[in-house]
């Protein structure tokens, strides 16, 4: 079966299955690699579900499947691969031992990618003599419903391997969006402002909130008041996620500006509350996913 290059994913856990069945399904060559033989042999059983819901015309999930070849060498798994992705634990330390082993094993043309969340890149590239090819390419989980990438860079990224990282993520009908290293980079920033704003909703009193007197209210009017409580706290629907994307401006045409072929926001729906200009949430994603 003709593929579309050699991929070789390092490690082998939900998102590392879930990236190898997504660019197999895609048409790419995926070699999963871990020191766990037992993740490895569990591989097929965990991805079906995903190659179930990735296949199409081009290809039946047993099909996806089988351009997953999984290897415990990482010598022999990066032998013929042009981008090796890193999917392994959280941990510094060991992120940092396994790209100076990727820097010695592979070509210098190979584009070497981390998911990580939790680390910029010049903390896993410190003293990396070919840092210059290592780029954070980071998908949320589930990597094959959520369309968004990461694209992280640092001061040592060049523009050549930004724009290769870009197509990549959308031959595999992905988002990029382009960012600079930051803590939380952008969307964990999102996330993390988002569950603020739900806990404190729950801890000032608003209206729509239920109180002792609800008692006698029909059973459905209870719950709707306290689900739009719960989402919605009273005149604060952008919440902390406004707060940390900045004032909503009026004008702009953030949110409509094209990405590659696709669109962020649909052409006529802006977000309530969030507003599209330079200064918005819509402002800020569509800048970074130009690479501005």
């Amino acid at each position: 079966m003709n593929t579309k290059g050699t991929i070789t994913i390092v490690g082998a856990g939900n998102m590392g299955a879930a990236i190898a069945t997504l660019c197999a399904a895609h048409g790419y060559r995926v070699v999963l690699n871990d020191q766990n033989d037992k993740m490895l042999a569990s591989f097929a059983e965990r991805a079906a579900p995903i190659a179930r819901h990735m296949a199409g015309t081009e290809r039946s999930p047993d099909e996806i499947l089988s351009l997953v070849e999984c290897n415990s060498s990482l010598e022999a798994s990066t032998r013929d691969a042009f981008l090796v992705q890193e999917v392994i634990h959280e941990d510094l330390e060991a992120k940092r031992a396994l790209f100076r082993r990727l820097d010695v094993l592979c070509a210098p043309e190979v584009m070497l990618a981390t998911n990580t969340s939790s680390y910029l890149l010049s903390e896993i590239c410190l003293d990396l003599a070919g840092r210059e090819r290592v780029i954070g390419i980071h998908y949320v989980s589930p990597a094959h419903l959520i369309r968004a990438v990461e694209v992280i860079t640092a001061d040592f990224t060049g523009k050549a391997l930004i724009e290769r990282s870009r197509a990549f993520v959308g031959s595999i009908d992905h988002v990029a969006i382009v960012c600079k290293e930051r803590p939380g980079f952008l969307i964990n920033k999102i996330q993390y402002a988002l569950k603020a704003e739900c806990r404190a909703a729950g801890d000032r009193p608003q209206a729509g909130a239920l109180g002792p007197d609800d008692a006698g209210r029909p059973e459905r009017e209870q719950k709707d008041g306290a689900r739009r409580h719960r989402l919605y706290p009273s005149g604060n629907r952008g919440g902390a996620l406004r707060e940390y994307a900045g004032p909503a401006r009026p004008g702009g045409a953030g949110a409509n500006r094209r990405v590659g072929r696709r669109r962020l926001v649909p052409l006529g729906r802006r977000p309530r509350n969030l507003g599209t200009g330079a200064g918005s949430a819509v402002g800020r994603v569509d800048r970074l996913a130009a690479g501005a």
